[in-house]
């Protein structure tokens, strides 16, 4: 009874999840924001959150993910493309199949974890999404450039 979901984005099935919701008798205790554009409010929800869960198996490496890390919440998700091997390095908790019994003992398995366990997996997790911001991508990118091409006259170009 203390659990709540909260639903940040959009997409075709919405009306068949409200409806999914109200026949269970969840409705009360599911948040539907909607696709929130403002960065701030988005990355403030996502902070607010006790657990990020990505039960999606379509997606090759969803930055929703690298979102969820950056504020610093634990990440439960389906093992697919290049999540699978985040659940290999320990970064992410992964859930077997996208289905509603494989995710609730996922969420199980995770609530049963040790606290401090938690905490180092999200600090990894952490200095994982800060390695993949977009400047220090465009770091190792430029340094990769330099390293290729050294006669080209740097100093000038980066000003």
């Amino acid at each position: 009874p203390r659990l709540t979901l909260d639903i940040l984005g959009d997409g075709p099935d919405r009306a068949r999840l409200h409806a999914l919701a109200a026949a269970s008798g969840a409705r009360d205790r599911i948040t539907w924001a909607g696709h929130l554009s403002d960065r701030v409010a988005y990355l403030d929800r996502l902070a607010a959150a006790d657990v990020f869960v990505f039960p999606s198996p379509a997606e090759g490496f969803p930055k929703v993910v690298l979102d969820a890390m950056a504020v610093g919440l634990p990440v439960v998700a389906t093992g697919a493309g290049a999540l699978d091997q985040l659940a290999a390095s320990g970064l992410v908790d992964e859930i077997d199949r996208p289905d509603a019994v494989a995710i609730g003992a996922a969420l199980g398995a995770f609530r049963a974890r040790d606290g401090a366990a938690v905490r180092a997996q999200v600090q990894r997790a952490h200095a994982f999404a800060a390695e993949h911001t977009r400047p220090a991508e465009a770091a190792r990118l430029v340094a990769l450039w330099r390293r290729w091409w050294p006669d080209l006259p740097w100093e000038t170009l980066s000003a």
